[in-house]
């Protein structure tokens, strides 16, 4: 018989996968054309963030910023929720949401892919985007994953908060660098699939991982080609890019995966 703490553990686990499923059919559809109503869009995000964060801690910003202000707004409109109960209404609403375009005929069904498709992350103009979606990025040994978005941009590898973050938090430059999977690993009961990204003149290493191994493979794949192809000047002119090479710790450090 399982305890009561087992079940709740077991519980929780499938919420968030849950959550994170339906997150990123969003994120999916949205990039395939789904149009959603401010209104909405607004209550999903607050919803996500809660989700993801819990409470805001953020400063507000100031009202002239009328997006990031009405973001906050949103998330701050959710302040006490527990995070479960707010994957829980995300979950529904999302659900609904796609259900009902999709009972519509929907731009989802007929949109055609764009290669721009991560234009609200602000990647940058002129590139590529070869893959996108959430990632597990371990902050160090000791303080666990935790999610954020990643959008790969030729040998650009950006990462953000969320989809709906404006610039990317770094930028890392994959040219030359290797990928390796590393062995599963599992941390309150979700199993992880890390993969590792070297540079061969840096000892850093960069840890990410996925909670599918399908995914994570499909990144180590992606990452890879990209890793062989040349950083196009024109691509990268007007991003900060931050090389593994450049991000060397001092010895004590070492330990520390990445602080980034």
């Amino acid at each position: 018989l399982f305890s009561t703490t087992g079940c709740r553990t077991m519980a929780v686990s499938n919420l968030k996968a849950q959550f994170q499923a339906m997150d990123q059919q969003l994120l999916d559809a949205t990039n395939k054309g789904l149009q959603i109503p401010e209104g909405l869009r607004l209550r999903i995000y607050g919803l996500a963030k809660q989700s993801k964060e819990g409470d805001c801690k953020m400063p507000m910003p100031p009202s002239s910023n009328t997006v990031l202000r009405s973001k906050w707004d949103s998330w701050m409109s959710y302040k006490g929720v527990p995070q479960e109960s707010a994957m829980q209404e995300h979950i529904t609403i999302v659900h609904s949401l796609l259900s009902s375009t999709s009972q519509k005929g929907s731009v989802i069904a007929n949109a055609k892919p764009t290669t721009s498709s991560a234009s609200s992350t602000n990647a940058g103009s002129g590139g590529g985007i070869k893959k996108q979606g959430i990632l597990y990025k371990q902050r160090d040994v000791f303080k666990g994953w935790r999610p954020r978005h990643f959008v790969l941009q030729d040998s650009l590898l950006h990462y953000y908060i969320d989809a709906d973050d404006p610039v990317p938090r770094k930028t890392l430059d994959v040219s030359n660098c290797a990928v390796i999977a590393v062995k599963p690993t599992t941390v309150d009961g979700t199993e992880y699939f890390p993969f590792v990204i070297t540079h061969p003149k840096s000892p850093v290493t960069y840890n990410l991982a996925s909670d599918s191994k399908a995914e994570a493979d499909s990144w180590v794949t992606v990452i890879t080609e990209a890793a062989a192809e040349p950083l196009s000047p024109s691509n990268g002119s007007s991003l900060v890019v931050d090389r593994l090479l450049e991000r060397r710790p001092s010895p004590s450090d070492v330990e520390d995966v990445s602080k980034a």
